[in-house]
């Protein structure tokens, strides 16, 4: 198989879950736009920074009365949680942004979506970018928090962006990212 064919082959392979370069901020985003089902399709994931081949379909839903399910679902394992709290932040340098309380994060593996050993994740570069931008234009004024710990905080953000023209639900990330790239890291949530 040429070079060529072999990295066609890995795009389209992996189309379904990553997003290749940076997503756009959207002009305006309500609940309403946010209200439904989105999901996301591991395939031979690896993660990162764990290591670990990842497969599984995960699925959030959006309620109108401020909850959300999500759902975790692979041949090996099964996790599903209701009725915790969404909120959709708009006031943040980051934002818009979803606060996902008591949602678990599974982009790093299962069994890290269940420790009780604290981690870091962050936004994605760009977003955090924004973060230290805003930090830079305020003086010290006020310190912006680029990240969450894991699952010490409780809640995980989701980002509402436009990825390849639609509407998507970015992950947060591993902190140890390249400064320089600007593309998504994980998988992003659709809407089904």
């Amino acid at each position: 198989m040429t070079y060529a064919a072999t990295a066609a082959w890995l795009l389209v392979a992996c189309a379904g879950i990553r997003v290749y370069g940076p997503c756009a901020l959207p002009k305006e985003v309500s609940e309403n736009d946010l209200l439904g089902k989105w999901q996301l399709s591991y395939s031979n994931y690896l993660t990162d920074p764990s290591r670990v081949i990842l497969n599984g379909d995960e699925t959030v839903i959006l309620n109108e009365d401020g909850t959300y399910a999500h759902t975790f679902d692979s041949s090996s394992f099964v996790n599903h949680d209701e009725g915790n709290p969404w909120e959709l932040v708009l006031d943040a340098p980051d934002s818009p942004k979803l606060r996902m309380h008591g949602m678990k994060y599974f982009a790093d593996g299962t069994e890290r979506a269940n420790t009780q050993e604290p981690f870091d994740i962050s936004a994605q570069m760009p977003d955090r970018l924004r973060i230290q931008d805003y930090d830079k234009d305020k003086s010290g004024e006020q310190w912006i928090r680029k990240g969450v710990t894991y699952p010490t905080d409780g809640f995980i953000y989701l980002y509402p962006r436009l990825c390849d023209g639609e509407l998507a639900l970015v992950q947060m990330m591993d902190p140890r990212q390249d400064p320089d790239d600007m593309s998504v890291q994980n998988p992003v949530f659709t809407r089904r």
